[in-house]
């Protein structure tokens, strides 16, 4: 178990994001007053138009997303596994992700006058200059953190011997079964990807998008670099799907490479069946 804890790190992705609302306890006041109601809701103030955070939106969704492909689960705190051997592509990545993140913020931190102008009309009465926080930039941020995966042996607490044994089977045992999970979750992406195409490529006439396809080539690429138990199995079923990437073009105009596309997925599908029990939706 030691030599896995070296072959990974624990990350986390932390997003923050002015959420642009202020919840307004005169106007809900008012509210209820009016039509009779009493804590029948709750009204939120949007401070500036949406079409003004569509950027920095669209950038933290896409480091999310990243995030959640690039990693395998781990535990229920936010911590996800990232294997070493993902780790330059990794970082690279979150790298681009935060220039972009901070030329949005430097966008959105020039036009922020303008839009608290804007704000005077569009609110009335309802604006109130305190709802604006003085120093925006602060309120966006991306960062990546990582954490070295517990070891069980390295355990420096007051407790007598025998005790200290059964914790480390403990987490030895609790360790092993994140691991298995994260290996599983290999298997999931690819029998999800493997199952959708096949599903497409089985019907004669269905129209896909050419993601059918890139999807396949993209999993053939990350997932060697997160599989982080060496597991032979996962390396033969990526040299098995990389024979699956042809021009997408080509096989919407010929049946009978379409028919031998869909029988190749099938193929490797049945050889997962055999080593594992594939997720049902």
């Amino acid at each position: 178990m030691k030599n896995l804890t070296e072959k990974a790190l624990l990350a986390n992705l932390i997003i923050c994001q002015w959420s642009a609302r202020k919840y307004d306890k005169t106007a809900t006041k008012e509210v209820n007053e009016t039509h009779g109601a009493q804590d029948a809701g709750r009204f939120n103030k949007i401070l500036v138009g949406k079409q003004h955070l569509e950027a920095l939106q669209k950038i933290a969704t896409k480091a999310r997303q990243f995030h959640y492909d690039n990693t395998l689960p781990w535990g229920d705190n936010g911590d996800r596994l990232l294997p070493t051997d993902n780790y330059f592509a990794y970082t690279a990545q979150v790298a681009q992700l935060k220039n972009d993140w901070e030329i949005a913020v430097n966008r959105f931190e020039m036009d922020y006058p303008g839009m608290i102008i804007e704000a005077q009309r569009t609110l009335g009465t309802l604006f109130n200059r305190t709802d604006y926080p003085s120093f925006i930039s602060d309120r966006f941020q991306i960062k990546a953190s990582f954490m070295p995966v517990p070891d069980a042996e390295d355990i420096r607490v007051n407790l007598s011997e025998g005790e200290v044994n059964t914790l480390r089977r403990n987490i030895s045992a609790e360790l092993e079964e994140r691991f298995a999970g994260a290996t599983k979750n290999i298997f999931e992406r690819m029998h999800d990807v493997l199952g959708k195409m096949l599903s497409r490529l089985s019907e004669k006439d269905a129209i896909f998008k050419d993601s059918l396809f890139e999807n396949v080539r993209d999993l053939v690429e990350l997932l060697p670099r997160l599989n982080v138990t060496g597991d032979e199995t996962i390396t033969e079923l990526c040299q098995d799907m990389a024979s699956l990437y042809v021009d997408p073009q080509k096989v919407r105009t010929s049946q009978s490479l379409r028919a031998e596309k869909a029988e190749e997925v099938d193929q490797i599908l049945k050889k997962m069946d055999a080593f594992f029990s594939p997720v049902t939706a």
